[in-house]
């Protein structure tokens, strides 16, 4: 009788801390919602705010508010029969907060709860946006600064991201090697992202502040300081032609080796290689495109091919090989001389008259043997 009696007033307290903690729903002049699943055992942010369902022993519903470095329990709804107390609304008036829990459904991961949150600001989009580049970089005139970057949507929605730069200076943003203006980041992910800093030949000595934006739902800065040198860096280009002389056939493909290296102070990036040949051939270049050699002894090897058309006559020709970049280039264009010997049909022919003579002259020493 007495353990009776004891369930009966735990029922009873359970009942009241329900009725204490939720009402009926309202949602009064809060603008921002969001519809959120809680599955049990689930913890969900939205900015300062942990919403958590647990089905321990005790079942509650939570919701604690961060602040700095302490954590605040606002809520905590404990009740062995919360799944018959829904629908129902949990009001945290001095936060603006407002929970509506509208019922209790089931999908492949369990149970969860299906609430709409309820707020007078929008806790359910943030996002970071944060570089791992030092705050100050140098550089000079005529360089280009890239700037790692990494987005991140913390929010409970996806959201897409409008890239701009409060900057003197010009910027272009990139992901994955394309040039962007905007980026999608899902929900609760991250994505690497560059913003390339252009310092022109007339840029401002000094420091440049740099403010990077991304505005979705939210708003992320990221600041960093870049200082412009007055010395323009130093690039130059050498290209070393190993064989200037050639020798051919019509019809032939020519192949000649070089070596594209840097002699300047200041890496080259993009260096273009190309060849220029006679009207009617054609020439190649591999690579085509350097992408990188850094200061002073950075070097490539590149091969030239040329075809050499069936009809061109016998003769000296030249093919001319250029490099450069959109900083630098060689001093002027190396060239190739290409010498044409001329293909003729006497070859057959004086193999025939040979073969001839050869008869002809055992034929005449047979005929003096005799005598």
């Amino acid at each position: 009788m007495v353990l009776i009696g004891f369930m009966k007033v735990k029922a009873v307290l359970t009942v009241v801390l329900i009725m204490c903690s939720v009402s009926a729903v309202s949602a009064q002049n809060l603008d921002y919602s969001h519809d959120m699943k809680l599955h049990s055992g689930e913890t969900q942010k939205l900015d300062d705010y942990i919403i958590s369902f647990s089905e321990d022993n005790q079942d509650y519903l939570e919701i604690k508010h961060e602040k700095k470095r302490t954590v605040e329990i606002l809520r905590q709804i404990k009740s062995d029969n919360i799944y018959g107390a829904a629908p129902f609304n949990i009001p945290v008036e001095d936060h603006s907060l407002e929970i509506y829990v509208k019922n209790i459904q089931s999908d492949p991961q369990g149970l969860y709860l299906n609430t709409t949150v309820y707020s007078n600001r929008n806790i359910f989009s943030g996002s970071k946006l944060k570089s791992s580049a030092p705050e100050k970089m140098v550089s000079s005139r005529e360089e280009d600064v890239v700037v790692p970057m990494e987005l991140e949507n913390t929010g409970a929605t996806n959201q897409t991201f409008s890239l701009s730069a409060n900057s003197t200076l010009p910027v272009v943003f990139s992901h994955t090697d394309f040039n962007i203006t905007e980026l999608d980041v899902p929900t609760k992910t991250s994505k690497s992202l560059d913003a390339r800093v252009e310092i022109p030949e007339r840029a401002r000595k000094g420091l440049h502040n740099i403010t990077f934006i991304a505005e979705g739902k939210t708003l992320s800065k990221e600041n960093v300081t870049i200082e412009v040198k007055g010395e323009k860096k130093d690039r130059r280009l050498e290209l070393d032609v190993e064989e200037r002389y050639k020798v051919g056939e019509p019809g032939e493909t020519i192949t000649a080796n070089m070596r594209i290296t840097s002699r300047g102070e200041a890496e080259v990036n993009n260096v273009n290689v190309t060849a220029e040949t006679p009207d009617s051939w054609s020439g190649s270049v591999r690579p085509s495109v350097v992408d990188n050699l850094r200061a002073r002894y950075g070097n490539e090897r590149i091969r030239v091919s040329i075809e050499v058309p069936e009809d061109v006559q016998p003769g000296d020709y030249f093919a001319e090989v250029n490099a450069f970049s959109d900083k630098t280039s060689i001093d002027e264009p190396k060239q190739i001389r290409i010498h044409i010997r001329g293909k003729s049909g006497l070859g057959k022919i004086g193999i025939g008259i040979m073969v001839f003579s050869l008869i002809l002259m055992a034929f005449v020493y047979r005929r003096f043997q005799r005598r």
